[in-house]
């Protein structure tokens, strides 16, 4: 394989299931893609689509994309606090401690505020 070419990338060939999966990569965003614009023109009581329509839901999708790894990570933090609040919660109120059950018990409500946070659409 030479690589003197600038497009010697675009002269790989792709494998039957590599195209495949392009193709229903690109349906399912032109789905999403035709769906989100038709609920924005419904939402605005537009007759048609129209092409700012469309913007405004490449960008609400691309917006989607990017808030996940804040969601994911909200849904990991809110997991180990209420974990945390489960373990420690226990163990102070067999040994009656009535500062550290409080602690405890703000830590899960915190946890469980934060994940749910993480798991809204």
């Amino acid at each position: 394989m030479s690589t003197s070419s600038p497009f010697a990338a675009v002269d790989i060939e792709l494998h039957s299931q590599a195209a495949q999966r392009a193709r229903q990569t690109i349906n399912e965003f032109a789905v999403a893609l035709i769906m989100q614009a038709k609920t924005l023109a419904y939402s605005r009581r537009s007759s048609q689509v129209l092409p700012e329509h469309i913007e405004q839901a490449i960008k609400i999708l691309k917006l989607k994309r990017q808030r996940s790894w804040t969601r994911d990570g909200a849904v990991i933090l809110g997991s180990a606090l209420f974990g945390a609040f489960v373990q420690g919660f226990i163990s102070e109120v067999a040994s009656g401690q009535a500062y550290l059950v409080a602690v405890y018990a703000g830590l899960g409500f915190i946890g469980l505020l934060v994940a749910l946070w993480g798991l809204r659409r």
